[in-house]
């Protein structure tokens, strides 16, 4: 028992091995080499833990998880139900869409937010 257990860790390849391989690739490149490289990190050391054998497809879904998990925003549609009517901690105050529209070409390229272009 103990001997399969070793055998299970000393299976498990290399973080560049993993890192380098094609089939991690996707992920390297939508997330960035850090991320997956933490995420992977704490993975194996998961792995090791459990004694639990090497699976590169079962790795790479439960790396994707945590990594769409830790970038994935927070931010929710909420429903004002407070009685005011710009409440802080609900964000912003709603921009009727007509106006995002009428602002869309301007906020799409450059523009002279800050400059006086009358007076230079």
């Amino acid at each position: 028992m103990r001997r399969l257990m070793s055998d299970a860790l000393r299976a498990i390849p290399s973080m560049e091995r993993i890192l380098s391989s094609a089939f991690f690739a996707p992920l390297v490149e939508t997330f960035g080499r850090t991320r997956v490289k933490d995420a992977l990190s704490a993975y194996l050391d998961e792995l090791r833990l459990a004694r639990d054998p090497w699976n590169e497809t079962e790795a790479m879904n439960a790396i994707a998880v945590r990594l769409h998990a830790a970038t994935a925003s927070t931010l929710r549609r909420v429903i004002n139900a407070t009685g005011v009517i710009i409440h802080t901690n609900l964000g912003r105050a709603p921009i009727d869409a007509t106006l995002w529209s009428d602002a869309a070409n301007l906020v799409t390229g450059y523009s002279n937010l800050e400059f006086d272009l009358e007076r230079g």
